[in-house]
């Protein structure tokens, strides 16, 4: 994840009725505090107390705001300044449940012009006065989890749970969870290359197809002396075109092209020489971020939040990850060779639902109960007023919801589960080639603004658990050409450019 000049919490929504009231708002990154270099403004002063009390760690002194829709805080790291932000952590007043933010939003940006949402902040009321840090990282594309390492635990544990998925998986040799090392939290599973990895029997759920899917892994290298450090691997006994894997290829591997690289392969790849192969040279000691979709026909590795390889599957390429069981840590093939050496952060999977490219910020996943009741919520909707205030241990409905923020994010007419997606070309010379712009989407109902991103280096943009039931029109800016914008609109479920996601 970058640093960045700029970052802002804003979208604030109380428990109950319309008023916010905070004792602090601070920013973290890798368990630090971080916000103190930043001058600190909000679009609208707070009717009582100051923005010094947000700063001052001193919970007898708050800020209130009568609505919360003016709670807007804006943190600028000056011209040479940036930070990476994966954490915040808020302090309630002392005027009770009512007025403590149970959701907010964190974005960034650096010319405090184009911003992107980082993640979202939920917390339940901790009581008077008390600051905590609630859970950050909430995306959509948590109920399509299928499989879920967090490898939290005590030093030396051997105990490896899946509580999003409720996978089953057996430690073999001496895989364990260990603290000396970690990326999120406190710890990380451990890997000695030569007799370790986790194994799971065969899951229909990790039978990825040829849909969209994302395969994110958090890992550190402690040697690449092995031909192939296996990250994810399904359980083939012998390599062939129906394998699929994630490796760190090492050092002494026997394609001198991969020496050194991150691969993911399958899809008719051979294991050398991988379908998609990362530019980054892996340094042992680092700590990685690696992920791989598949969005519509293509496949994407991203390596630390960058685009290093594409590789397009057409129509075919399907992707089993359970068809003989899964591991992690060890590919089952090629013995000795195929051993993982090191620490690994977090894997995650998801089906049916790929994860742009310009999602930033990865953050260590929050454990949701995966429930039918959970899958119900609307994705960017969980939290409405008092039906839902905190981690999802089950559904409460501890009093009538006072407010519905349903038309927030998603509208109110449908479930929350369309889709919008498609490519920017340029209109000049060479025309038809693909170009990054700006694309927003509007409902057109009220000219509402819904979503803002960036398209990618293909041109590809996905907007992701929309109101299917709504019009829509696309704005695409093409910056380099002064802004001009191109407009598509009339998208509608009818006309079958909204879809339904799976």
């Amino acid at each position: 994840m970058a640093a960045h000049r700029y970052w802002s919490a804003r979208a604030f929504a109380p428990a109950a009725g319309r008023s916010i009231a905070l004792s602090e708002f601070h920013l973290f990154a890798g368990g630090a505090r971080v916000d103190g270099a930043a001058t600190l403004t909000a679009a609208v002063a707070p009717a009582a107390g100051s923005l010094a009390d947000l700063r001052d760690d001193v919970l007898a002194t708050s800020a209130r705001w009568p609505s919360a829709q003016d709670v807007n805080l804006l943190w600028d790291f000056g011209v040479g300044g940036a930070v990476d932000v994966d954490g915040v952590r808020v302090g309630s007043g002392s005027t009770g449940r009512a007025e403590f933010p149970v959701f907010c939003s964190v974005w960034f940006s650096d010319d405090a012009v184009t911003w992107t949402q980082q993640a979202v902040w939920a917390g339940d009321y901790p009581g008077a006065r008390v600051k905590i840090a609630g859970h950050f990282g909430w995306h959509p594309n948590d109920i399509a989890v299928v499989a879920q390492l967090p490898f939290v635990g005590a030093n030396g544990s051997a105990a490896f749970s899946d509580d999003v998925a409720g996978n089953v998986w057996t430690p073999a040799g001496g895989a364990q969870i260990k603290t000396d090392q970690f990326k999120w939290g406190n710890s990380a599973g451990y890997f000695n290359g030569t007799t370790d990895y986790l194994a799971m029997p065969s899951q229909g759920s990790l039978n990825l197809g040829t849909g969209d899917f994302c395969i994110e892994v958090w890992f550190r290298v402690g040697a690449l002396t092995n031909h192939y450090g296996t990250l994810l691997a399904n359980g083939t006994p012998t390599f062939g075109t129906n394998s699929r894997f994630l490796m760190v290829y090492g050092n002494a591997g026997p394609v001198v092209a991969s020496r050194g690289k991150i691969g993911w392969g399958g899809d008719g790849s051979s294991l050398g020489n991988p379908a998609l192969l990362s530019t980054t040279l892996v340094t042992v000691g680092a700590w990685y971020r690696v992920k791989v979709m598949r969005i519509g026909v293509n496949a994407l590795m991203f390596v630390n939040d960058v685009l290093e390889a594409t590789v397009n599957l057409g129509l075919g390429g399907a992707s089993d990850f359970g068809v003989s069981g899964t591991r992690v840590g060890n590919n089952g093939w090629d013995g000795a060779a195929g051993f993982f050496q090191g620490h690994i952060g977090e894997l995650r999977i998801t089906r049916g639902v790929g994860e742009p490219g310009d999602i930033p910020g990865y953050v260590r996943h929050p454990v949701p109960k995966k429930t039918a009741l959970a899958q119900a919520l609307q994705p960017e909707g969980r939290l409405m007023s008092q039906l839902y205030t905190g981690a999802y241990t089950g559904l409460r409905l501890a009093a009538a919801p006072i407010l519905i923020r349903g038309d927030f994010l998603t509208g109110v007419l449908g479930k929350g589960n369309g889709r919008i997606r498609g490519f920017t070309l340029d209109y000049v010379n060479p025309l038809n080639k693909p170009y990054r712009c700006r694309v927003v989407l509007m409902r057109e109902a009220g000219n509402l603004v819904v979503r803002e991103q960036w398209s990618k280096a293909d041109g590809s943009y996905d907007f992701q658990y929309i109101d299917e039931l709504q019009s829509y029109s696309v704005v695409a800016y093409y910056e380099a050409h002064g802004k001009r914008a191109v407009v598509t609109d009339g998208l509608t479920l009818a006309n079958g450019k909204v879809e339904l996601l799976p």
